[in-house]
């Protein structure tokens, strides 16, 4: 019996303890994936850069496609905002910030409750395709309430593993509408047909 306090004691000073590290432990967050692509620069930073195709690979819409995604603008500016009931996606919104086509594009990042961030994508072009690297870039106690620093900087040790999964799927759909033939017009297919015999 005499070990129970003791050893709750114990517990409650390593709460502590944690709790007051995490003001203080690196609170920076960063997620990188890539992933090679059989389809020209060109076409692969469309499909990103225009944040309209986005519901054509995007991992997100196909979480949720009762998802409201409203797009403005184009090029530096660009934004999109998105509300949903599910909790992956919740409410937020990423603006274009940095725009240097074919080669890259930064976004701000408004994730709701879950705070700011930066996102990128870098192209660079290979023998026969492309390599996309998608990133996140974030600070996790930025903007937090002052009680709530140290949790989030513990959840950004996990921001990793349960981000991660996301990109690699968004990247997989990415990979294969980029790749798939294109679609020919049907002005392209009345010229491709053969002329009658006179």
């Amino acid at each position: 019996m005499k070990m129970a306090p003791k050893i709750l004691i114990g517990a409650a000073a390593f709460v502590a303890i944690a709790y007051v590290a995490g003001f203080f432990l690196d609170d920076e967050v960063k997620v990188r994936r890539d992933i090679t692509i059989d389809a020209p620069r060109d076409r692969v930073f469309v499909l990103v850069s225009d944040f309209s195709s986005w519901s054509d690979w995007s991992p997100w819409v196909q979480l949720d496609p009762e998802a409201i995604f409203a797009v403005t603008g184009a090029g530096m500016g660009h934004r999109m905002v998105w509300e949903s009931e599910h909790p992956a996606i919740g409410e937020g919104a990423q603006t274009i910030i940095n725009y240097e086509p074919p080669r890259m594009i930064e976004t701000r990042l408004d994730l709701g409750g879950w705070g700011d961030g930066y996102g990128a994508f870098v192209f660079f072009e290979t023998e026969g395709g492309t390599r996309i690297v998608w990133e996140y870039n974030g600070q996790m106690r930025e903007g937090k309430p002052f009680l709530l620093k140290p949790i989030h900087t513990y959840y950004g040790i996990f921001m990793d593993e349960m981000l991660a999964p996301t990109y690699e799927r968004g990247l997989a759909q990415l990979k294969e509408v980029a790749e798939k033939p294109a679609t020919p017009s049907i002005a392209e297919v009345e010229t491709s047909e053969p002329e009658t015999a006179q």
